[in-house]
């Protein structure tokens, strides 16, 4: 834990990403640049792709940690550790994490809604096993050795060219971004090789039906979306290369084999979309975080409980579309009275508000405007402003303390130019001819 001089009656609790077990320091060192008293945790565990605290049944307490146990009990030691430290006790608690760590945010709040005032989730893994699997079914698509397998220079080299060419201009401006990828529908019929060419300016029918697939949703045997398409744009941050590098997923193996079905040695090679029905029957320690979290996030919003999370649109780890998907789950299952199953979308906003981040990547990085203080990635640190607009964790603050709900967050890309970012799904992201504003959708 990390105790600064001037402190504002604030505790923070970091979270993790991945599979980690490692304490995520750059959240530590963003939170006491703040004034936050600020504490992490290894999640129960050391390392980032040691499988064995990972196996179930023989290890489920150390499941139960990395699902949300460790979380929980680092936010319980942090308002102690504060207490004792300043002689005084916390005013508020809050919480910043990003991936895994925006899935362990949201299922804390929803087990324990009076451990925390507000969360700041990024790209957060709700739905954590099937969004696992998908990660396997998606490189299948283009397999590694296989007639499908697109080499990785030419994803960069030919693939998101086409793709930008297609739909960059879409949002109004010619920028090398693609600010909302559900309007971008794409053809990769453009890239087939004409008769008797075969190179690196074109693909093979293997490699274009391949892509075809990547880029839809996955559906269940019932037909409905289990996971949303992979989204175009993505695939030019290689930054974390699967799965367009057509390799299995080292976090999707691990997870499945160890910890839903026990088996180490469990080959992949029919894995499919049953693997990914069958974590229904098979959660560990609870872990899903999908509809075993709106009861909870019910008595997080009814005490009071604020939610900011943001999400890249060129994620290629976590389809920001998945975000969409659980903001949409949320609003059609939660109500301001707890009883009634259905919700008037602006109702959500009042405790759970969702913007999306052209061109930024994984928790951040990317062409965009992907500075928003987020404080979850290196070289965020930077953005640690005391200007409530410019830094999402003080927005929260600023929500939950002053009671006024963000509209916009402005980020700053890597030339440092600002750029507004929009409140999902209520405003677009429009140009004006000059700037980036947002306006009604």
């Amino acid at each position: 834990m990390w105790l600064p001089d001037t402190w504002y009656g604030r505790v923070l609790t970091g979270g993790n990403g991945g599979l980690g077990g490692c304490v995520e320091y750059q959240i530590l060192d963003h939170g006491a640049a703040l004034h936050f008293a600020t504490i992490a945790t290894n999640n129960g565990h050391d390392g980032f792709f040691d499988p064995i605290p990972f196996l179930n049944p023989t290890h489920i307490e150390s499941l139960t940690d990395f699902s949300y146990r460790a979380v929980h009990v680092a936010a319980i030691l942090g308002k102690k550790i504060a207490r004792t430290y300043y002689g005084t006790s916390p005013h508020h608690s809050y919480y910043n994490g990003c991936s895994a760590g925006g899935r362990q945010g949201v299922s804390v709040a929803s087990r324990y809604p009076k451990v925390f005032d507000g969360i700041l989730v990024g790209a957060p893994g709700v739905d954590w096993s099937r969004l696992l699997g998908a990660s396997a079914i998606w490189a299948s698509y283009v397999a590694a050795n296989t007639s499908r397998a697109i080499p990785l220079p030419l994803w960069s080299t030919l693939v998101t060219p086409e793709i930008l060419k297609q739909c960059d201009g879409l949002d109004g401006r010619i920028d090398g971004l693609i600010a909302d990828s559900s309007i971008c529908s794409w053809d990769p019929e453009t890239l087939l090789c004409g008769s008797g060419v075969n190179g690196t300016s074109c693909l093979t029918r293997d490699q274009v039906d391949g892509l075809k697939k990547l880029y839809r949703p996955i559906l269940g045997t019932d037909g409905d979306v289990i996971v949303p398409a992979y989204e175009p744009g993505a695939e030019g941050d290689l930054s974390i290369p699967f799965p367009v590098n057509g390799i299995l997923p080292i976090p999707a193996v691990i997870w499945y084999n160890y910890a839903i079905y026990g088996q180490p040695m469990r080959s992949f090679d029919n894995f499919s979309v049953s693997d990914l029905e069958y974590t229904k029957t098979v959660d560990p320690a609870g872990i899903s975080t999908w509809t075993n979290a709106i009861h909870g996030l019910c008595k997080f919003r009814d005490k009071g409980g604020k939610v900011i999370t943001f999400h890249g649109t060129r994620d290629p780890a976590i389809p920001s579309s998945h975000s969409k998907q659980f903001h949409k789950l949320l609003s059609s299952k939660m109500t301001s009275s707890g009883g009634s199953m259905h919700q008037q979308r602006g109702d959500l906003d009042e405790f759970y508000r969702l913007f999306m981040i052209p061109g930024m990547g994984h928790c951040g990085t990317g062409p965009g405007a992907w500075e928003i203080g987020q404080g979850s990635v290196d070289g965020a640190i930077k953005t640690a402003l005391n200007r409530t607009d410019h830094n999402v964790l003080l927005s929260l603050v600023e929500w939950v303390e002053g009671g006024r709900a963000p509209e916009i967050i402005i980020g700053t890309d890597h030339e440092g130019r600002e750029r507004k970012h929009c409140l999902w799904p209520s405003a677009k992201s429009v140009w004006d001819g000059t700037n980036w504003d947002c306006a009604p959708a």
